[in-house]
C-alpha cells in the first residue's frame, strides 16, 4: 500500500498526523519534529512543504494542542499523547466540557475538572449517556485506555488522585477528579511501569 501523502506538499494536516504516527507518547523538541517529518514524508514520496517548517509544526502542534493530544512541557519540549492506548475489551475513558479547560487556562493552570470513567461498550457511546442532549456544550474526550480489567484500572486511577487531593466532591455526578488527560496518561504509564501500583 502507498504513502497516503504521496505527491502532497507537507502542510499542517499532514505534519498533524506525523507527528502522532512518529511520537505517540513522547516528549520532543520541536526541532526534532520538524526534521523528523519531513525526513519521513519525503523519503515515502511526499512533497516539500511550500512554507516556513517553522510554521507547518507550530500550526499542528497548535491543532493537536486543541484536540487534547499535544502538550508544551518546557521551551522548546512538547509531550505527543496517542489518541488511544492500552488494549483490552473495555475502556477506562477521560472527558470534560471544554469550559473547564478554558477556565483553567485562563488561570494559568494545568488542570481541569474531568470525569474518569469506565466502561464495557466503548468510550464515545458511554460518554453520550452521561451527557445527553441537556448540557450547554458537547464534551471533549480527552483519553480512552483499552484495558480488560476496567474496574481494577479505574480503581487505580481513582486512588492515585484521590491521594494527591484531586477529587470533586460538590461534582454533578460521582469521578470527577481536578486533572487533565495529559496526567492521566502519565498515571497510566506509572501503573504499567510499576504494576504492583495498579493493586492500590
Amino acid at each position: 500500500m502507498g504513502y497516503i501523502y504521496e505527491d502532497i506538499p507537507l502542510t499542517a494536516g499532514v505534519a498533524y498526523d506525523l507527528i502522532l504516527e512518529c511520537f505517540p507518547g513522547k516528549n520532543v523538541s520541536r526541532d526534532d519534529i520538524s526534521s523528523k517529518i519531513r525526513e519521513h514524508h519525503e523519503s515515502r514520496g511526499g512533497k516539500p512543504a511550500k512554507g516556513e517548517m517553522k510554521a507547518v509544526v507550530s500550526g499542528a502542534l497548535t491543532r493537536l494542542q486543541k484536540d487534547n493530544l499535544a502538550n508544551p512541557v518546557t521551551t522548546g519540549f512538547w509531550k505527543i499523547l496517542p489518541k488511544e492506548i492500552g488494549s483490552g475489551e473495555s475502556t477506562v475513558y477521560v472527558y470534560y466540557f471544554p469550559i473547564y479547560k478554558n477556565n483553567a487556562e485562563k488561570e494559568g493552570k494545568n488542570f481541569w475538572e474531568c470525569k474518569v470513567g469506565k466502561t464495557t461498550i466503548g468510550a464515545d457511546d458511554r460518554i453520550k449517556q452521561q451527557t445527553g442532549t441537556g448540557t450547554p456544550e458537547q464534551p471533549e474526550k480527552g483519553l480512552e485506555i483499552k484495558t480488560d480489567d476496567p474496574d481494577q484500572l479505574e480503581s487505580a486511577l481513582h486512588a492515585m488522585l484521590k491521594a494527591r487531593g484531586r477529587y470533586v466532591e460538590k461534582a454533578k455526578g460521582k469521578e470527577w477528579f481536578i486533572t487533565s488527560p495529559t496526567e492521566v496518561y502519565d498515571m497510566y504509564c506509572l501503573l504499567t511501569y510499576f504494576p504492583k501500583l495498579n493493586e492500590v
